[in-house]
């Protein structure tokens, strides 16, 4: 019995050891916590660095006033939100994602039907979650969901449509309300190398984020457009700003804006005709 007494009492003094141990580091792994970078710090700096010493020129949806001016403005400031993701992962498996297709059957905002195929995101989910309040102080919640490389599924399963499959297009956000189950808006999302095949795009060489620029919702796309190996110094850049405005339903009132812009830098001839391949329609 004192064998056992004395083991049970080594053992609570390991224990309380070991709590102490615990309660000790615990300030310093929230400090380190607290020291790590957002996701919305990492993606304005990203965004920052992809604009510094670039000078985008308005192109098309930007003839309305000085919108895009006063937009191009706003971001080389900094004076913009980001809405970081709730959920992400490499499959469809995301709660929110497989909630709304069971409360919503018939609305599938990772899939799209075109020319009598089926496409399908493959990658890159994502889900964002945003209340909004309306009138009468109702509370409405919009989720946005992300899906990256669209390929056709023609009764394959996505993962394998993904590693052969024809592709539509790199990916969407898609913007919709539970109460009633309602589509609000759907904009283009780029991956990084949609533009740029055949080139090493890291994670620093694009940004495809939702942000909030003032009162509105925007999807922003700030992507490379390259030729094949094409020396990084003279990649041209594209970037879009799809505005969804302040309750994400710019679709549903038919009042969609994407404001465009565009870099180029000076390079020779030959990397110019490589770079339009890329970047023409089709």
């Amino acid at each position: 019995m004192r064998c056992l007494v004395g083991l049970g009492k080594r053992r609570y003094a390991w224990l309380g050891f070991g709590l102490l141990a615990a309660l000790l580091a615990a300030p310093l792994a929230s400090a380190t916590a607290d020291e790590a970078p957002s996701y919305a710090e990492n993606a304005k700096a990203t965004i920052a660095a992809l604009l510094n010493g670039r000078a985008f020129a308005p192109e098309e949806g930007c003839s309305a006033g000085g919108v895009c001016t006063t937009l191009l403005a706003k971001l080389r400031a900094g004076d913009f939100s980001v809405v970081a993701p709730v959920e992400r992962s490499d499959r469809p498996d995301l709660p929110s994602y497989l909630s709304a297709r069971k409360r919503c059957p018939g609305l599938d905002p990772l899939r799209i039907t075109a020319a009598h195929h089926i496409y399908a995101a493959t990658r890159g989910f994502a889900a964002y979650r945003i209340e909004l309040t309306g009138p009468g102080k109702r509370h409405d919640e919009v989720l946005v969901f992300r899906g990256e490389h669209y390929a056709m599924l023609d009764g394959r399963h996505p993962a394998a449509a993904a590693e052969g499959g024809a592709t539509l297009m790199p990916g969407t956000f898609v913007a919709m309300a539970l109460r009633g189950c309602r589509l609000l808006s759907s904009t283009r999302a780029e991956d990084g190398d949609w533009l740029a095949k055949h080139n090493v795009i890291g994670e620093s060489d694009h940004a495809s984020k939702l942000l909030k620029i003032g009162d509105s919702y925007f999807v922003l796309n700030l992507a490379p457009i390259a030729g094949p190996q094409q020396p990084r110094a003279s990649w041209w850049y594209t970037l879009e700003l799809w505005d969804l405005g302040p309750h994400l339903d710019a679709d549903r009132r038919h009042d969609r804006h994407v404001y465009s812009f565009g870099y180029k830098p000076g390079a020779d001839p030959a990397d110019e005709r490589r770079i339009a391949g890329r970047a023409s329609p089709g």
